[in-house]
């Protein structure tokens, strides 16, 4: 089936903090971690969880994943989109510490076969300088933590924005 050989491609063993030597000594391609859903049994359910989704949008990841899985057979999506603008607080609150630890309790115990991750858009998007609207950008390529002059609600608005950062590299760990 087209579109899969990349699924069975798992890269085992690399460390990112390794020398580069010894990564390339690490990865294993011939030796996947996952078998590949086009050899997957009959009623196999593809899980992924994406983190930040943001609002329900047209062309949106969940859309692009739907029509791929529908092109195989007996291949059902199950798919757990977090973000405030999605749902109540408590279960879309990822600054919640009770909802990230499970999140990546989860993630450690392979709940999900994929994960998808983006920087929170409050702080991190470029839109905030395309005008004058509020919020005000609060982070630059030279300051990607902050810039260091801001106060009161701006600070505020982009600590949770770096904690959530943070939150994200733990996930890419886990």
């Amino acid at each position: 089936m087209p579109g899969l050989t990349g699924l069975s491609q798992v890269v085992s063993g690399a460390h990112h903090d390794a020398p580069e030597e010894s990564r390339e000594a690490a990865v294993d391609l011939e030796a996947p971690l996952v078998k590949p859903l086009a050899q997957a049994d009959v009623g196999v359910t593809f899980s992924v969880a994406y983190l930040f989704a943001g609002p329900e949008r047209k062309n949106d990841i969940r859309s692009f994943l739907q029509a791929w899985t529908d092109g195989f057979k007996d291949i059902e999506l199950k798919m757990r989109e977090i973000d405030t603008v999605r749902g109540d607080a408590p279960d879309h609150d990822l600054s919640a510490p009770e909802l990230q630890e499970a999140f990546i309790h989860d993630v450690k115990c392979a709940k999900y076969d994929a994960t998808i991750s983006t920087p929170p858009c409050n702080t991190f998007s470029r839109v905030l300088y395309a005008n004058k609207k509020r919020p005000p950008p609060c982070r630059s390529k030279l300051y990607p933590w902050g810039f260091p002059w801001l106060r009161g609600a701006n600070l505020r608005r982009t600590n949770k924005g770096n904690d959530l950062t943070r939150f994200n590299i733990d996930v890419l760990d886990a």
